[in-house]
């Protein structure tokens, strides 16, 4: 008797109200189901009626879980037990046996000034020079770059990790905001080609000396940039601590620079002679530490004296000193025959250092008060340090692990940094300077098929499919290479998003919490009522820096943002772009220091019902081993 409730005006009586149920029925593959209502005058003259699509938001989730391991220097076999897997997962295990040429393809090679200013022509000098230098005095270096640059994209050693491994990422490149960056990266390791070209060779270094002749004055030093009217003594002090890096590495010095160099350490010796003078109070290790790294330079006798004075003020001081400069203070005193001296300022930065068999030995940033780019100068400055002081010593390698384990995660760019932690870690050692070794993975005793076959002679980087593992097998490296590596276990698979438990590794974690308003505070939220205002909340753990990580956040379907526009943030001392998707919320981080963040932001809640809260999931997209997801709980909304 009843009347379709669709039919159109005039087809018969009088349509009366139809009673629907709250519940339907959808396929679980169905991407959205349709309503239509119509409403209609009692007399049949007019009506009027719309219709609507519904998304449905699936009841499983894509789950990306990752075990990372690292095998020190020296080991020879590794087991790891995989967590228990089912037979549809996949499965993949990546290995890298010798991760030093990854320090080899962190080299920004050859640089011009970015700007007009002294202090970036002696970077931009810096970086060429040690570049340069590695490839005409490392010929298995120098070898391995010319054989990545002739294989051109049959070889993915100098594409950016940005660009690799997308199998297992949980984004797109093109979805994040470092398309330019991992294009950038890329082309950065293709010009590591032009390091053979004499022509460019020269053409670089000519602009950095060009740069720094027209900043250089009369009387000596230089002047922070073309628009200053005389010399600048921080600009002075800090160019000859940059250049003179070169000299303690071995690295030849354009002898028109150097003779620019003896103008202004001459200035400089003045300018402290008359301070001096002034003021006997004055500190003098700034200009002891600057003719250390200039050894050929013959200071008058009055200046020698300031050295002296320079030198012993350092041995009285050095227990007070900030931990990043004593690397320095331990290289002052060892350069002035007070070994002795030097040895215990070792001794303290060793009962400072943290260290592990896996990650090696290095300096916490809260132990530094500085960043991490503070943490990479101080390691590098250490192992130099370690390696002139006391060359037997085990810290030295231990340093040179922790710095090459840092490459796994972190982008240098092309910051004169990058230079100097390579021109440290490649400058102190020849032993971990070769080919990878033989290496044999297995699973359960058996060899994995593919596992050495694959593996590239340099990197020793390989990757094979293990999908179809049952139960929880074990993982078994056999290697001959005594150097660090690293490798992981990476398993994909689908699960009922209210079965997800929260899973993470050792270098991060992940968990969600969601509160409601109420009053002017917070509480849990476990019951929930439509038109409340709730609070999502990220808390990360980070036990390492990590660049590049993506945060996708799955929405519940009853939540809608409070702000829909996207935009950068700045909370927890990190800077991070958020944008809100149909059914998430993504997070892009740059770069993430080593810490504990709590991340949040406001919804609202739609609809009433029962929902499940969907998983936070975190990933480095330069790194995809380094990844982590939050559990999911469910939600009842009144």
């Amino acid at each position: 008797e009843e009347a379709s409730p669709f039919q159109r005006q005039g087809d018969g009586p009088p349509v009366h109200p139809r009673v629907f149920h709250d519940n339907a029925d959808v396929p679980a593959d169905a991407p959205f189901m349709g309503y239509r209502v119509r409403s209609a005058s009692a007399d049949g003259v007019f009506s009027d009626g719309e219709q609507r699509l519904i998304p449905v938001l699936p009841s499983v989730t894509p789950v990306i879980e990752s075990t990372p391991f690292y095998i020190a220097p020296g080991s020879k076999n590794f087991t790891l037990d995989l967590p228990p897997t089912e037979a549809d997962d996949r499965i993949t295990v990546s290995y890298c046996d010798n991760p030093l040429w990854y320090v080899v393809t962190a080299l920004p090679g050859l640089r011009t000034p970015d700007f007009k200013i002294a202090t970036y022509a002696a970077a931009s000098l810096f970086s060429t020079s040690v570049a340069t230098h590695l490839m005409a005095t490392q010929p298995e270096l120098a070898e391995a770059v010319r054989k990545w640059s002739a294989a051109g994209s049959a070889d993915s050693t100098l594409t950016s990790m940005l660009s690799r491994n997308s199998d297992l990422k949980t984004m797109l490149l093109q979805a994040t905001p470092w398309m330019m960056d991992a294009a950038s990266d890329t082309e950065r390791m293709q010009r590591l080609a032009l390091l053979f070209d004499p022509a460019e060779v020269a053409k670089a270094r000519d602009a950095s000396v060009d740069m720094l002749r027209s900043l250089s004055v009369p009387d000596g030093g230089w002047k922070w940039c073309a628009g200053s009217s005389d010399w600048s003594q921080w600009t002075t002090e800090s160019t000859l601590l940059g250049i003179g890096l070169l000299n303690r590495l071995g690295i030849a010095i354009p002898d028109e620079v150097r003779d620019m160099a003896y103008a202004a350490l001459s200035r400089l010796e003045r300018q402290m002679l008359t301070d001096y003078a002034r003021n006997k109070d004055l500190s003098c290790m700034n200009f002891a530490q600057i003719c250390n790294l200039w050894k050929d330079f013959k200071p008058t006798a009055k200046g020698a004296e300031l050295v002296r004075i320079g030198v012993r003020q350092v041995g009285s001081r050095w227990k007070k000193m900030p931990l990043d400069v004593k690397p320095e203070a331990a290289m002052l005193l060892f350069g002035n025959n007070r070994k002795g001296e030097a040895e215990k300022v070792l001794e303290s930065l060793r009962q400072y250092a943290s260290t592990s068999p896996a990650q090696g030995m290095w300096w916490k940033s809260e132990v530094l008060n500085n960043s991490f780019a503070d943490m990479l100068i101080t390691a590098s400055s250490a192992a130099e340090a370690f390696h002139a002081i006391e060359p037997s010593a085990p810290a030295t390698d231990m340093i040179r692990q922790w710095l090459i384990i840092q490459k796994q995660t972190t982008d240098w760019g092309t910051a004169p940094i990058a230079s100097r932690v390579a021109a440290s870690v490649l400058a102190t050692t020849d032993k971990w300077i070769s080919k990878a070794g033989d290496v044999r993975i297995s699973l359960d005793g058996k060899e994995i098929a593919g596992s050495t076959a694959s593996a590239d002679n340099y990197t020793g980087e390989l990757r094979a499919d293990l999908s179809g593992l049952t139960g929880t097998p074990r993982l078994t490296v056999s290697r001959s290479s005594a150097t660090p590596a690293w490798g992981s276990v990476t398993r994909r698979a689908v699960r009922p998003m209210s079965e997800v438990e929260a899973a993470g590794c050792d270098a991060v974690s992940i968990t969600k919490r969601i509160y409601r308003s109420e009053g002017t505070g917070w509480v849990a939220a476990d019951t929930l009522a439509a038109g409340d205002r709730v609070r999502v909340e990220l808390t990360i753990k980070a036990t390492r820096t990590i660049d590049y990580v993506a945060i996708t956040d799955d929405r519940a379907a009853c939540l809608e943002p409070v702000e829909q526009t996207p935009g950068y943030v700045f909370a927890e001392g990190i800077a991070f772009y958020r944008e809100n998707r149909d059914a998430a919320t993504n997070l892009f981080i740059d770069r993430m220091p080593a810490g504990t963040y709590r991340i949040s932001y406001d919804m609202w809640v739609n609809n009433a019902g029962r929902f499940t809260s969907g998983i936070a999931t975190l990933q480095s997209q330069y790194a995809p081993e380094m990844t982590a997801h939050s559990g999911a709980s469910p939600l009842t909304v009144r």
